[in-house]
Protein backbone atom coordinates (compact mmCIF):
# COMPACT_ATOMS: atom_id res chain seq x y z
CA UNK A 1 0.00 0.00 0.00
CA UNK A 2 2.65 2.33 0.56
CA UNK A 3 4.21 1.22 -2.40
CA UNK A 4 1.42 2.15 -4.41
CA UNK A 5 1.00 5.99 -2.62
CA UNK A 6 4.77 6.37 -3.33
CA UNK A 7 4.24 5.98 -7.10
CA UNK A 8 1.32 8.17 -7.40
CA UNK A 9 2.94 10.50 -5.68
CA UNK A 10 5.85 10.43 -7.69
CA UNK A 11 3.80 10.68 -10.70
CA UNK A 12 2.13 13.62 -9.49
CA UNK A 13 5.53 15.34 -8.79
CA UNK A 14 6.62 14.34 -12.35
CA UNK A 15 3.45 15.86 -13.58
CA UNK A 16 3.87 19.57 -12.47
CA UNK A 17 7.87 19.52 -12.97
CA UNK A 18 7.00 18.88 -17.47
CA UNK A 19 6.91 22.24 -18.47
CA UNK A 20 3.45 23.37 -20.36
CA UNK A 21 4.49 23.51 -24.03
CA UNK A 22 4.43 27.00 -25.39
CA UNK A 23 2.02 28.76 -26.68
CA UNK A 24 1.33 29.14 -30.45
CA UNK A 25 0.13 32.96 -31.65
CA UNK A 26 -2.98 33.09 -33.81
CA UNK A 27 -3.29 33.41 -37.04
CA UNK A 28 -3.03 36.69 -38.42
CA UNK A 29 -5.96 35.70 -40.91
CA UNK A 30 -9.40 37.22 -40.20
CA UNK A 31 -11.68 34.58 -39.87
CA UNK A 32 -14.27 33.73 -42.45
CA UNK A 33 -17.32 35.51 -42.28
CA UNK A 34 -20.20 33.56 -40.31
CA UNK A 35 -23.31 33.04 -42.33
CA UNK A 36 -25.35 35.35 -40.09
CA UNK A 37 -23.16 37.77 -41.23
CA UNK A 38 -23.17 37.36 -45.22
CA UNK A 39 -27.02 37.29 -45.04
CA UNK A 40 -26.67 40.78 -43.23
CA UNK A 41 -24.15 41.69 -46.06
CA UNK A 42 -27.03 40.74 -48.78
CA UNK A 43 -30.14 42.98 -47.44
CA UNK A 44 -27.71 45.69 -46.85
CA UNK A 45 -28.12 45.62 -42.72
CA UNK A 46 -24.41 45.73 -42.85
CA UNK A 47 -22.13 47.33 -45.30
CA UNK A 48 -18.60 45.70 -45.86
CA UNK A 49 -15.59 47.65 -44.16
CA UNK A 50 -13.63 50.24 -47.19
CA UNK A 51 -10.66 48.53 -48.89
CA UNK A 52 -7.78 49.72 -47.58
CA UNK A 53 -5.93 51.00 -51.31
CA UNK A 54 -2.20 50.67 -51.74
CA UNK A 55 -0.33 52.79 -54.25
CA UNK A 56 2.99 53.34 -55.08
CA UNK A 57 4.18 56.20 -53.85
CA UNK A 58 5.75 59.61 -55.76
CA UNK A 59 9.23 60.04 -55.64
CA UNK A 60 9.96 62.05 -52.70
CA UNK A 61 7.03 60.72 -50.79
CA UNK A 62 7.47 58.35 -47.91
CA UNK A 63 4.35 57.13 -47.97
CA UNK A 64 3.24 53.99 -49.17
CA UNK A 65 -0.56 53.78 -48.00
CA UNK A 66 -3.10 55.77 -48.73
CA UNK A 67 -7.09 55.77 -48.30
CA UNK A 68 -9.16 56.56 -51.06
CA UNK A 69 -10.59 59.91 -51.21
CA UNK A 70 -14.05 59.21 -52.66
CA UNK A 71 -15.10 62.87 -52.98
CA UNK A 72 -11.83 64.05 -54.05
CA UNK A 73 -11.34 66.29 -51.36
CA UNK A 74 -8.43 68.51 -51.31
CA UNK A 75 -6.63 70.03 -48.46
CA UNK A 76 -7.73 73.82 -47.84
CA UNK A 77 -5.44 76.27 -48.92
CA UNK A 78 -3.22 78.39 -46.54
CA UNK A 79 -4.07 81.63 -47.98
CA UNK A 80 -4.40 84.78 -46.17
CA UNK A 81 -7.61 85.90 -44.97
CA UNK A 82 -9.71 88.62 -46.84
CA UNK A 83 -12.94 89.58 -45.76
CA UNK A 84 -15.11 93.08 -45.38
CA UNK A 85 -18.11 93.18 -43.67
CA UNK A 86 -20.93 94.96 -41.80
CA UNK A 87 -23.68 93.09 -40.70
CA UNK A 88 -26.39 92.69 -37.96
CA UNK A 89 -27.34 89.12 -36.30
CA UNK A 90 -29.98 88.62 -34.43
CA UNK A 91 -32.14 85.15 -33.34
CA UNK A 92 -35.19 83.79 -31.38
CA UNK A 93 -33.98 84.44 -28.01
CA UNK A 94 -33.39 88.04 -28.71
CA UNK A 95 -29.79 87.63 -28.67
CA UNK A 96 -28.65 90.37 -31.10
CA UNK A 97 -25.63 92.41 -32.32
CA UNK A 98 -23.80 93.52 -35.33
CA UNK A 99 -20.16 92.95 -36.54
CA UNK A 100 -17.63 95.40 -38.56
CA UNK A 101 -15.23 93.10 -39.84
CA UNK A 102 -12.69 94.64 -42.53
CA UNK A 103 -9.41 91.95 -43.24
CA UNK A 104 -7.26 93.08 -46.59
CA UNK A 105 -4.02 89.99 -46.86
CA UNK A 106 -4.79 88.85 -43.54
CA UNK A 107 -3.72 92.16 -42.09
CA UNK A 108 -6.97 93.24 -39.83
CA UNK A 109 -8.11 96.95 -40.76
CA UNK A 110 -10.91 97.12 -38.66
CA UNK A 111 -12.51 94.58 -36.03
CA UNK A 112 -15.91 96.09 -33.81
CA UNK A 113 -18.68 93.22 -32.79
CA UNK A 114 -20.73 94.33 -31.08
CA UNK A 115 -23.29 91.73 -28.32
CA UNK A 116 -26.67 92.81 -26.95
CA UNK A 117 -27.64 89.52 -24.34
CA UNK A 118 -31.16 90.45 -23.07
CA UNK A 119 -30.87 89.91 -19.24
CA UNK A 120 -27.67 89.17 -18.71
CA UNK A 121 -26.06 92.78 -20.30
CA UNK A 122 -23.82 93.86 -23.29
CA UNK A 123 -20.36 93.53 -24.49
CA UNK A 124 -18.51 95.94 -27.28
CA UNK A 125 -15.35 94.02 -28.54
CA UNK A 126 -12.93 96.85 -30.26
CA UNK A 127 -9.69 96.16 -31.53
CA UNK A 128 -7.04 98.50 -32.75
CA UNK A 129 -5.29 96.60 -35.59
CA UNK A 130 -1.40 97.66 -34.04
CA UNK A 131 -2.60 94.67 -31.95
CA UNK A 132 -2.48 91.69 -34.38
CA UNK A 133 0.25 89.25 -33.66
CA UNK A 134 -1.05 86.39 -35.82
CA UNK A 135 -1.67 86.18 -39.90
CA UNK A 136 -1.40 82.67 -40.83
CA UNK A 137 -3.00 79.97 -40.74
CA UNK A 138 -6.07 82.63 -39.16
CA UNK A 139 -6.00 85.86 -37.98
CA UNK A 140 -5.54 86.33 -34.25
CA UNK A 141 -5.39 89.54 -32.15
CA UNK A 142 -5.15 90.23 -28.18
CA UNK A 143 -5.77 93.40 -26.73
CA UNK A 144 -2.78 94.49 -24.66
CA UNK A 145 -4.47 95.39 -21.17
CA UNK A 146 -7.28 93.16 -21.01
CA UNK A 147 -5.90 90.11 -22.79
CA UNK A 148 -8.39 89.39 -24.82
CA UNK A 149 -8.27 87.67 -27.78
CA UNK A 150 -9.64 87.64 -31.12
CA UNK A 151 -9.42 85.08 -34.04
CA UNK A 152 -10.86 84.94 -37.73
CA UNK A 153 -10.57 81.67 -39.87
CA UNK A 154 -12.70 81.04 -43.17
CA UNK A 155 -13.88 78.09 -44.14
CA UNK A 156 -15.53 77.88 -47.70
CA UNK A 157 -17.82 80.92 -47.93
CA UNK A 158 -17.83 81.62 -44.13
CA UNK A 159 -15.42 83.92 -41.95
CA UNK A 160 -15.85 83.20 -38.37
CA UNK A 161 -15.01 85.84 -35.70
CA UNK A 162 -14.29 84.45 -32.21
CA UNK A 163 -13.10 85.62 -28.43
CA UNK A 164 -11.74 84.54 -25.30
CA UNK A 165 -10.82 85.72 -22.15
CA UNK A 166 -12.60 88.80 -22.96
CA UNK A 167 -14.98 89.03 -20.04
CA UNK A 168 -13.41 92.48 -19.44
CA UNK A 169 -15.30 93.96 -22.43
CA UNK A 170 -18.62 93.28 -21.30
CA UNK A 171 -20.73 94.86 -18.74
CA UNK A 172 -20.48 92.28 -16.03
CA UNK A 173 -18.63 89.04 -16.31
CA UNK A 174 -21.84 86.44 -16.36
CA UNK A 175 -22.38 87.96 -19.90
CA UNK A 176 -19.12 87.12 -22.00
CA UNK A 177 -20.60 83.35 -21.04
CA UNK A 178 -22.94 83.64 -23.58
CA UNK A 179 -21.56 85.28 -26.12
CA UNK A 180 -20.27 82.96 -29.22
CA UNK A 181 -18.59 82.95 -32.67
CA UNK A 182 -20.56 84.79 -35.45
CA UNK A 183 -20.51 83.55 -38.64
CA UNK A 184 -20.19 85.73 -41.71
CA UNK A 185 -21.26 84.40 -44.72
CA UNK A 186 -19.38 86.36 -47.49
CA UNK A 187 -21.64 85.29 -50.44
CA UNK A 188 -24.94 85.86 -49.22
CA UNK A 189 -23.77 89.08 -46.58
CA UNK A 190 -25.33 87.99 -43.63
CA UNK A 191 -24.44 86.85 -39.92
CA UNK A 192 -25.23 84.52 -38.11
Amino acid sequence: MRLTALIILLAALTACATPEPPLTEPATTPPAPTTAMQDAEKMGAVKPEPERVTTTPRPGSSSTSRRTNPRNLKPMPTRPLQVAMNCRFRNETGYNGDARVEVRDGTVRRLQVNYNLPGRGSCQMVFDPAHQTQRLPSVELRHASTGCTARLWEQGDQATVSFTGCAAHCTNAEAFQYVWPVLMNRRSGRCD
